[in-house]
């Protein structure tokens, strides 16, 4: 295995990790919002009170801060193609799930819309630095 590879894998490997148990973190948290969300039938009212509760913000820096890094890996990775092979796609696509679990599990319109912003970045930047 190549030095390359290995870098590859070891930061994957770690962020992937992290992400995980911020994941299972978040996904208690996520029971708390849903709650909340569940006593108003309007979505923007929902949003507002979501907003009101005091941790919110740092679990959406959080996950947007995760989701970032998971999409610049993905990037990273897909750019690395040529060089590392079948690694970096297994890489890429074990980030890309990664990303769906979080996404699933921080399920709300505010994360949902700045997740999507995010996603449609990287995808943009990944296809304009390989064209």
């Amino acid at each position: 295995m190549t030095d390359d590879k290995k870098i590859i894998l070891g930061v994957n490997g770690i962020l992937e990790f992290i992400t995980v148990i911020f994941i299972i973190f978040l996904r208690r948290y996520s029971m708390e919002l849903l709650f909340i969300q569940a006593q108003y039938e309007n979505k923007i009212e929902q949003a507002l009170n979501v907003i009101r509760e005091p941790r919110y913000l740092n679990y959406l820096v959080g996950g947007l801060v995760f989701a970032a890094l998971l999409i610049a890996a993905s990037v990273w990775n897909f750019k690395k193609i040529g060089e590392s092979g079948v690694v970096s796609i297994v890489m890429m696509v074990v980030n890309i799930v990664v990303l769906v679990v979080l996404g699933i599990a921080f399920w709300n319109p505010i994360f949902t819309a700045l997740l999507t912003v995010l996603v449609a970045l990287g995808v943009g930047y990944a296809g304009a630095s390989s064209a």
